[in-house]
């Protein structure tokens, strides 16, 4: 059985750039959400919406604009 962890938090290896990308879209969503929101909540909230766009990530991911 695996050591029950102390907190809910892993560390996740970002690149400064997407850090900091990560923290301004929380914070420019945190007002409109009506609540304080998280970057796992931004994050995971981002990546829903990303699925049902799929064909536009895949576009940017292949460098498309």
């Amino acid at each position: 059985m695996p050591a029950k962890r102390k907190t809910p938090f892993v560390s996740v290896n970002l690149t400064e750039a997407a850090r900091d990308e990560l923290r301004r879209v929380t914070l420019e969503l945190t007002t409109p959400a009506g609540r304080r929101v998280s970057m796992s909540d931004v994050l995971t909230a981002t990546l829903h919406v990303a699925m049902e766009h799929r064909d536009e990530v895949l576009d940017k991911l292949r460098g498309g604009s």
